[in-house]
């Protein structure tokens, strides 16, 4: 209990990833039907796609001096 602000975000970040490979790959593994599968894939892409191109407009990389 001591430690735990020190692992509360390496367990955070591991979850997030754990999440996002299997909301990958329950539409890949068969057990939704071809057509749900393939919009979940769909709006997957989407949003992963919005994401970065937020994160990359949003939050620039290197700070610029005017």
């Amino acid at each position: 209990m001591r430690l735990q602000h020190w692992l509360i975000f390496p367990v955070l970040l591991v979850a997030r990833v754990s999440w996002c490979v299997q909301s990958i790959l329950f539409p890949l593994s068969g057990k939704a039907s071809m057509k749900e599968g393939g919009l979940e894939l769909a709006t997957l892409a989407l949003h992963y796609a919005w994401l970065l191109s937020a994160s990359l407009t949003l939050l620039t990389p290197v700070k610029v001096r005017t």
